[in-house]
């Protein structure tokens, strides 16, 4: 089952290839037959392209390079919020050089200089671009003249690097005045404390240390110093998730960029719950390191392999293929926490931050309430346990956690630098503003490139277009793919020849001809097909396709090959191979089908010579009122297996396919029909339709003759020819007005001794 599914897979698979391939060279004979087209459309994008280049403004490129590195970090220490919030600073500085208090500041500096420019020119033709996997960031400016290119840069930087040091300098001062306050607080409480120690102290007297071991041993004593000391734990996580606070809410104020607290806030928010808010879903981080584990012992196997296996070896490419995929899934982790990172903006990542730091302080002011009443209950047991002495121990303690809280505070005001440097990032010039003497646009090969491209595309498209609009066969080949049934011959526009009889036929007035050579080959392709084709018949798509001509001079060719022919005239409608014949007016086959007689004693009287050796035809006779009735009665199957008994080869000229259903009726008595077509006046849609109709009946469509193929270099895929006019008008009233009595009063022609009727009957082909 598996196996026949995959085999059909491959099936499907290589016939769209084969029909990608069949379409695509068949869209090349088009562009080939159309090249006038094409080389036109190429002219015309051409000389667009060169007027474009003659008159272009030329604009000149100036270019600076800033390096943005984040500072205060350890590289050991790096985690993932850190490495995706350091990366996503880069889209967010190109934002900033294109916003519009950067680009006010540069058009101070700019507008006493050159007063042309505006505002609106900046932000049009500034851009600025992250080098890929760098902290790089490119500036560039286009303009009509490279000094005013090169100034607007330098002064574009020079606003950049202001607005980013005030916005840390901004930042700082917030910092600074919030732990001055806190400072202020530890101060206060740690001159209390130092006073109540001092009373304590006093209380107790010259008591030593060595006193104190038994009483603090007491549980109370020890769970009151244990909540003593993660109080002050809780109380140094308050004040940083204050400062924090502070200084993200005038961040998000003043514009400036919040990414940078995203390192600060991982280790106290927690990682997980960080990456979570950003709505990136991350695998459990001891998945990442065992994944990166796995990656460095994997490293370490493959080179004790290389050294003792050779490098196609199974195990080492089993070990290579297993590195790349650990490679792959961690670099894929790694870019989409970085890529959603970069799609933050301070607009959507402030609220968040803003909203886990709210979350946690309160978590933490309450965690600390909570231990404030927990420490007072358990002081006041202590106390009541184990007297002034352990009150005294607990003063000592409370006195030294307020003495490290406030060496903490002291040493954090001294690590704020107000000159803007070291706090968050760090941006400096890599390269500054140089212009280039040529200009960058417009460019010669690009405009010539892009002149052929649409060229092309244009001259393409058009002959597309035209292509689809010509609702014809476009080649022979198309013409068999479509219709599903080989091309027998493809035969010539012939010449006039005579107005009637034998007289007016190729293959008999100029045998030796190249048109008379196409009826040679496709009575030699009939002949040679590998099926029977004793009894043919010939119809078309629709009047006027040339079928009786065709018929004609088949009948001719079989009977130059030595093979008694009779023609058929079958088309009761508009008997075109009786008139091609001169034989209006002669009795002939509707009588014999209308008639119980025997039919060999009636084909002796209607079946007439030609003037061609070997060569009979029995006219339609009187054309008959209800032809469809005639045709599908007994009468024309025991017609034909009569003849197929006295004659070698039949030919019966049908009606049109799509003109009447008599083609498909008699198409199921005959051993094959062949299809006429005119490809320069038939439409791809009729023929296709005929051909289905004819199938659709269990007809044996034998093949496609393809008439009247013009001069290769007339217009089209087969060249147009005049048309053999059928002027059909079916139903009553059909063709010319005359009557059966009109016609039977005409001279009579030679009519030939017929033998008479085989004993045996024709066995049907198949069932009418």
């Amino acid at each position: 089952m598996t196996r026949e599914s995959g085999d059909t897979s491959a099936e499907i698979v290589t016939s769209n290839a084969a029909d990608t391939v069949q379409a695509t060279m068949r869209l090349l004979r088009v562009v080939v037959r159309r090249k006038k087209i094409l080389i036109a459309s190429l002219s015309l994008v051409a000389l667009l392209g060169i007027a474009y280049y003659a008159t272009a403004t030329r604009l000149y490129q100036a270019k600076a390079s800033l390096l943005v590195q984040e500072t205060g970090l350890d590289p050991q220490k790096m985690t993932l919020a850190n490495q995706a919030g350091s990366q996503a600073l880069i889209p967010t500085y190109e934002q900033l050089f294109t916003s519009r208090r950067v680009l006010d500041g540069a058009m101070e500096r700019l507008r006493e200089p050159y007063p042309e420019l505006r505002v609106e020119d900046l932000e049009r033709n500034l851009s600025a671009s992250g080098v890929r996997r760098t902290n790089v960031i490119e500036l560039s400016y286009h303009w009509n003249s490279p000094e005013v290119a090169e100034a607007v840069v330098r002064e574009v930087l020079e606003s950049y690097l202001e607005f980013i040091k005030t916005d840390q300098k901004n930042v700082s001062r917030e910092l600074l005045v919030v732990l001055d306050r806190e400072l202020g607080n530890v101060k206060r409480s740690l001159s209390e404390k130092r006073q109540q120690y001092l009373e304590v102290t006093e209380r107790l007297g010259p008591v030593t240390l060595g006193g104190r071991g038994t009483p603090t041993e007491h549980p109370a004593v020890k769970r009151a110093l244990q909540l003593s000391e993660t109080m002050s734990e809780i109380q140094k996580q308050r004040i940083e998730l204050e400062t924090l606070l502070a200084s993200i809410t005038l961040a998000a104020q003043t514009g400036g960029d919040v990414r940078q607290y995203l390192a600060v806030i991982e280790p106290t928010i927690g990682a997980e719950l960080l990456l979570t808010q950003l709505g990136m879903k991350t695998p459990d981080a001891e998945a990442i390191q065992l994944a990166e584990r796995k990656l460095i012992d994997d490293h370490a196997r493959l080179q004790v392999f290389l050294n003792h296996l050779g490098p196609n070896h199974p195990d080492v490419v089993q070990l290579q293929q297993q590195i790349g995929n650990t490679k792959s899934y961690l670099a894929t982790y790694a870019q989409r926490a970085q890529q959603r990172m970069a799609e933050m903006n301070n607009e959507r990542l402030a609220p968040i931050l803003l909203s886990l730091v709210k979350e946690k302080h309160r978590k933490i002011k309450e965690h600390e309430r909570h231990l404030q009443v927990e420490y007072a209950a358990a002081e006041q047991q202590a106390i009541a346990l184990n007297g002034e002495l352990a009150e005294w121990t607990m003063v000592e303690r409370e006195l030294e956690r307020l003495q490290k809280e406030h060496e903490m505070l002291l040493g954090r005001i001294a690590g704020i630098d107000l000159s803007g440097d070291a706090d968050g990032v760090r941006v400096s010039v890599v390269s500054p503003a140089m212009a280039k003497d040529r200009p960058v646009s417009p460019k010669l090969l690009l405009v010539g490139l892009l002149s052929v491209t649409g060229g092309l595309m244009v001259g393409i498209s058009i002959i597309y277009v035209l292509d689809v609009m010509d609702d014809r066969f476009r080649s022979p080949e198309e013409m068999q793919e479509q219709l599903a049934t080989p091309i027998l011959a493809m035969v010539r526009q012939l010449g006039a020849h005579g107005e009637a009889g034998v007289g007016s036929l190729q293959v008999h007035v100029s045998p030796e001809s190249v048109e008379s050579e196409s009826f040679r080959t496709l009575r030699t392709t009939l002949t040679l097909g590998g099926a029977e084709r004793d009894c043919l018949a010939i119809t078309s798509t629709e009047p006027g396709d040339g079928k009786t001509t065709v018929l004609a001079n088949l009948g001719v060719s079989y009977a130059q090959a030595g093979k008694k022919t009779l023609l058929v005239d079958l088309d009761l409608r508009r008997p075109g191979l009786t008139r091609l014949f001169a034989l209006r007016g002669q009795i002939g086959l509707s009588e014999i089908l209308r008639s119980d007689d025997d039919i060999a004693s009636l084909c002796a009287d209607r079946i007439l010579a030609t003037g061609v050796d070997n060569l009979d035809i029995l006219p339609c006779g009187p054309k008959p009122s209800n032809p469809t009735e005639l045709l599908s009665g007994p009468r024309l199957e025991e017609l034909l297996a009569w003849a197929e008994v006295v004659y070698d080869q039949i030919l019966v000229d049908c009606p049109p396919v799509l003109v009447a259903s008599d083609a498909s009726i008699i198409g199921r008595l005959v051993d094959g029909v062949v299809l006429v077509v005119q490809p320069a006046k038939n439409h791809r849609k009729m023929v296709i339709r005929a051909a289905e109709t004819l199938r659709n009946m269990e007809a044996e469509l034998a093949g496609v003759v393809a008439n009247r193929i013009g001069d290769e270099n007339n217009d089209g895929y087969y060249g147009y020819g005049y048309g053999y006019g059928y002027g059909y008008g079916y139903g009553h009233g059909y063709g010319e007005e005359e009557s059966e009595e009109d016609e039977l009063r005409q001279a009579p022609a030679q009519t030939i001794a017929i033998p008479s009727a085989p004993q045996r009957r024709r066995v049907p082909r198949r069932a009418a």
